[in-house]
């Protein structure tokens, strides 16, 4: 991708036709990247992104059944859990959808 040509609307096509256009944004943000310098840092940003869900809770329990299927609900803390995945991720909202985008740190 040749982004020094590409007009601001142009890259932003360009990126959402192959990922998540607010993730991505949100990861520049956060990270203080410039978007025009997208494919510099695409790989970090593919390594970081988990996905959206409707809440890191969500996303926690998620994965919490899946790193033990024989764990049972009725003994599992899914709540501690979920707070001690947090240290290990970062979240951002899109407003438009109200999802919850979830980043590795």
């Amino acid at each position: 991708m040749t982004t020094e040509l590409l007009t601001t609307q142009e890259l932003h096509d360009e990126i959402e036709q192959n990922f998540d256009l607010i993730a991505v944004l949100a990861y520049a943000d956060n990270c203080h990247l410039k978007l025009e310098e997208f494919e510099d840092w695409r790989v970090q940003f593919e390594d970081s992104f988990v996905g959206r869900y409707n809440t890191f809770k969500e996303y926690a329990e998620e994965m919490a059944d899946e790193l033990g299927e024989s764990t049972s609900t009725r003994y599992f803390d899914y709540d501690a859990f979920a707070r001690d995945l947090g240290y290990d991720y970062w979240e951002s909202t899109d407003s438009e959808n109200y999802d919850t985008l979830i980043f590795r740190m």
